[in-house]
Order: C-alpha cells, then sequence, then structure tokens
C-alpha cells in the first residue's frame, strides 16, 4: 500500500504516468505476476529508488520466489512520453527476453537486463565472459574459468564483481555506462606508491568497448563493518592518516570541481528535496544558501579528494595498513570536502542508531587526530561548514531507500544541518545529541 507521501508525490508528477508502478510494490507485484507467471513469485521489495521530477523514477526491486530459491534482482523504469519514446527508438531498446514492456510507458528490466550496462548480460555467462577477461587481463587468459560472482549492482548505472584467478588471488571488475566510463578511467588510473599507511588498488586493464575496468583485489575487513561490531579508535586514527596521505598523490587528469560548482550541486539538491516535499522548499533553498555562502570564505585549497568517502570505502588490511577503494569520483578539490562527508556519515549513523552518542564523538576525533599527526596542521576551524555540506548531500538518502518515515528523516536531517551550521559558528564543536536526547557539541570539530 501506498504511504500518504508516496501517494502525494505521485499525484504532483502527471509528466511520469507510471510511476503508481514503480512505487507501488503491490502494483508491480501484481504486473509481474501477469508479465512472467512462470517465476511463481511470492513477493517483491523496494530497495532503492532513483528519480529525476518530470523525466524518470527507477526503482530496483528484489522478487521473492516461492521455490526458496536467491531472490531475482530487477528494476522497473517510468519514463515521461519524450524519454520513453526516445528509448524506443534507440539502440538501447529494450529488446532482450530480459525485458518487459508494462502499461503507461513502463519498462521491468530482469538482471542481467540493463540498457546502460551493455556487457551485462555477457558477463553473466560463464562461456561468452571468457572474451571481456582476456581483453581485460590478457596475462591471465585462465581466469575466465574463474568463480565470479556479484558484489554490487546499481541498475543503469555500474556493476562489481569479484573474479578468482588461478594463483589463489582475486580481481575486482567494474562495468560502467558509457558517459562514467569515461570519467572513471582517468579518476581511477593512480600512480602512488605504496607507503605503510595508504594502499591503493592499481589498474589492471581496461576496455572502452565493453566499458570495463579490472582493478587488483586488496583483502582485509572494511571499516564499516567493524564500526558495526567493535568500534576500534585506532582503525579511524590510522584511517585519517591515510587519508592525508591520499590527499597528497597527484592531480593529473582530474577534473577541477570549483567553489561554484559546489554551490550549484547543493542548488540543485535543494530543488530535489522541495520537488519530494514542497513543504520543505523555503528550509532547504534556506540552508543550502547558508552552507554556500558560509563555503565562500573559506580560503581554496586544490588537492585530490576522494569525492564520496565513508567507512565503506575504507578496508583494515594487515599490518595496519589502509586500503582507501573506489575511486570514480576522484576529482581536485578541497580536501576538508573529504572529511566533511566523512563525518557526515558518522552523524547520520548516530541518529540512525548504527553507533552511540559516545562512539560517534570518539570515532571523529580519531579521525581528524590521525589526519592532523600526517599534515601537521589544524584541522580548519569550518569543518563544520563541510560537515554540514556532507549531510546536505545526504538529505533525500531515506526516499531513495525508500524508509517509510522518510519525509520525517528528510525534516530531522535539515534541522540537524541548521543546528550545525548556527551552534558551531563561534566554536570548534559540532551539535549532536546524546543518547537520551539532550544537547551537547561533538568535540574537535
Amino acid at each position: 500500500m501506498l504511504s500518504i507521501a508516496d501517494a502525494s508525490l505521485i499525484e504532483r508528477d502527471q509528466a511520469i504516468s507510471g510511476m503508481k508502478t514503480v512505487l507501488d510494490q503491490e502494483v508491480l507485484l501484481n504486473a509481474v505476476k501477469i508479465a512472467k507467471p512462470e517465476l511463481n513469485i511470492t513477493g517483491v521489495q523496494l530497495i532503492h529508488i532513483r528519480y529525476r521530477a518530470t523525466r524518470y523514477c527507477l526503482g530496483s526491486y528484489q522478487i521473492k520466489l516461492d521455490n526458496g530459491s536467491e531472490p531475482l534482482q530487477v528494476h522497473v523504469t517510468a519514463f515521461n512520453s519524450k524519454a520513453y519514446n526516445k528509448l524506443m527508438s534507440s539502440s538501447n531498446r529494450p529488446i532482450s527476453n530480459h525485458h518487459i514492456i508494462l502499461e503507461d510507458q513502463v519498462v521491468l528490466s530482469l538482471f542481467p537486463g540493463d540498457i546502460h550496462l551493455i556487457a551485462l548480460e555477457q558477463l553473466m555467462n560463464r562461456e561468452r565472459r571468457k572474451s571481456i577477461i582476456k581483453t581485460l587481463l590478457p596475462a591471465h587468459l585462465e581466469a575466465g574459468q574463474g568463480k565470479f560472482e556479484t558484489l554490487r549492482y546499481k541498475a543503469e548505472r555500474r556493476y562489481v564483481g569479484r573474479l578468482a584467478l588461478n594463483n589463489g588471488n582475486s580481481a575486482l571488475l567494474k562495468h560502467y555506462r558509457k558517459h562514467e566510463y569515461h570519467k572513471s578511467v582517468l579518476a581511477t588510473n593512480i600512480h602512488a606508491p605504496t607507503s605503510e599507511q595508504l594502499r591503493i588498488p592499481r589498474l589492471l586493464g581496461s576496455s572502452q568497448s565493453y566499458q570495463s575496468l579490472m582493478f587488483e583485489w586488496l583483502p582485509g575487513t572494511l571499516l564499516d563493518a567493524e564500526i558495526k561490531t567493535n568500534p576500534d579508535v585506532r582503525s579511524l586514527h590510522a584511517s585519517g592518516a591515510a587519508l592525508a596521505k591520499f590527499h597528497t598523490i597527484t592531480t593529473k587528469g582530474l577534473t577541477h570541481r570549483t567553489l561554484q560548482m559546489r554551490a550549484e550541486k547543493l542548488t540543485k539538491k535543494a530543488k530535489t528535496i522541495a520537488q519530494l516535499y514542497p513543504s520543505l522548499e523555503k528550509l532547504s533553498h534556506d540552508t543550502a544558501l547558508l552552507i554556500a555562502q558560509n563555503l565562500q570564505h573559506e580560503p581554496t585549497t586544490v588537492q585530490r579528494i576522494h569525492g564520496d568517502l565513508h567507512s565503506r570505502q575504507v578496508i583494515l588490511m594487515a599490518e595496519g595498513q589502509i586500503a582507501i577503494i573506489d575511486h570514480d569520483g576522484n576529482i581536485c578539490g578541497d580536501p576538508m570536502e573529504d572529511l566533511g562527508f566523512f563525518i557526515a556519515h558518522f552523524l547520520r549513523d548516530k541518529h540512525t542508531k548504527r553507533i552511540t552518542h559516545d562512539q560517534t564523538e570518539r570515532l571523529i576525533e580519531a579521525l581528524i587526530e590521525g589526519y592532523e599527526s600526517i599534515t601537521q596542521k589544524t584541522v580548519t576551524r569550518k569543518l563544520y561548514c563541510y560537515v554540514a555540506e556532507g549531510l546536505f548531500l545526504l538529505t533525500h538518502s531515506p526516499f531513495k531507500r525508500h524508509k517509510p518515515n522518510w519525509p520525517e528523516e528528510t525534516l530531522i536531517t535539515l534541522e540537524l544541518i541548521n543546528d550545525i551550521m548556527h551552534s558551531s559558528s563561534s566554536t570548534t564543536r559540532l551539535p549532536c545529541q546524546t543518547d537520551e536526547g539532550q544537547s551537547t557539541l561533538c568535540s574537535h570539530v
């Protein structure tokens, strides 16, 4: 059954006639049962949404089967008339057995069917995969016979898989849509010597025709997994030191993100929030403007930055070495963006009860102290602006993950951002709430 917020969104966006099929799980369940009766479907679960107002709405689903097998991955996309007609007349039109055309300009795609990831179906076929592996790893011709497992899949954006090699090692394969492949080739081809603090996965091979890259596999434990079970400040200190080392790597070939570009990104995000939740239009616009105005007064530093750094992008390796992975978003920018975004994720995790208030304080302090141990400089007093910026870019994540209370969580995040901006301007601390709900300040920020 649709939530009130989802129903309201569907009502407002009349340009996308099939949005209800994407957002209403019961409607999609019935549509798939009719289109694929042989699957014996027992249920569906919406796990991720990608939405562009008046243009399209894409929902990634897991489909449960009555035979107890692994759920099927599917995505369903509702288009406006212009985008739908363009798709149907293009070379990427969904014509394989993995695509089903539904009513109201809706396309259902069953994994590995994907109109933008052109080699995905070939990758999922053991025999056909060999030619891709041969192109990416010519020195490991036997690798085409190795075990291949899916790690992550973002519909119509990116696929990530792990390939077992005969020597006992593994390699990581990434398959991209066309325009993202070209950006990633430049961003991920990093020439950095291995140090005691930092390890970067080497680019092993590339293929423009298959829109794919192959990287070395770095073994270890994700920092995120450790934080969930037994947070250790030493790991955060080491991660901060590794990040400082990473920021010294050459920026050759990278795009430069200016303050103006960042301000435009904040404005775009504010418009997205307003489209999802019209009553927050003024608050989201004013918040974006407040952050942008404060960042304008910060001295500009241009270094290589990760661009999407959080605890799932950090691997704890043997002997205390830290690996930073997933460099597709590397650009030239202000290194405080990475620190701010990293801390923003901690504050979000605190809000969702993944970590406690005390853990949040200790982890943030350790991260910053580790960073400063390498730079030998005190982190700027205005770090709170970068944290607010990071949180603002995460504001509509509850909608993307289809949380039942996404409007309330969106409002709470905006209120937290404004607390940060107004309470931290005269201090070096971030406002937080204790586990009892009392206001306090996170130190060292």
